[in-house]
C-alpha cells in the first residue's frame, strides 16, 4: 500500500511539473496572447510587456514599466492578467 501511494504521489508531481510547460493562449483586448507564464503584463497600446511566474514578479514588472513610461513623459497602459480556467483574466491591483 505504501509503495502504491508513493508512485501515485510521484505521478501527480510529474503531471503538475509538466503543466508548467504548456502554452497558454487566450484573447486580451481582442488580441491573441500566448505565454508559458501564469501572469502577463499587457497593455492595449504597447502589447505584451512582461511574462511572469508569480504575481509579485508581475507587480514589479508593472511598476518598472510605469516608471519607465513616466521617465519618458508618458504613462503605462499595462495591466496584469492571470491565466485561469476561462483564459486570461484581469487582476485588480
Amino acid at each position: 500500500m505504501g509503495q502504491a501511494s508513493a508512485l501515485l504521489a510521484k505521478r501527480k508531481r510529474n503531471e503538475s511539473e509538466n503543466m508548467k510547460d504548456y502554452m497558454h493562449t487566450g484573447i486580451i483586448c481582442g488580441t491573441q496572447v500566448s505565454s508559458r507564464a501564469r501572469y502577463v503584463v499587457y497593455g492595449r497600446v504597447r502589447g505584451l510587456v512582461a511574462e511572469c511566474r508569480s504575481f509579485s514578479a508581475a507587480r514589479r514588472a508593472l511598476i518598472r514599466d510605469q516608471r519607465g513610461c513616466q521617465a519618458q513623459g508618458g504613462y503605462s497602459d499595462g495591466i496584469i492578467y492571470e491565466w485561469g480556467v476561462g483564459g486570461w483574466t484581469r487582476e485588480i491591483v
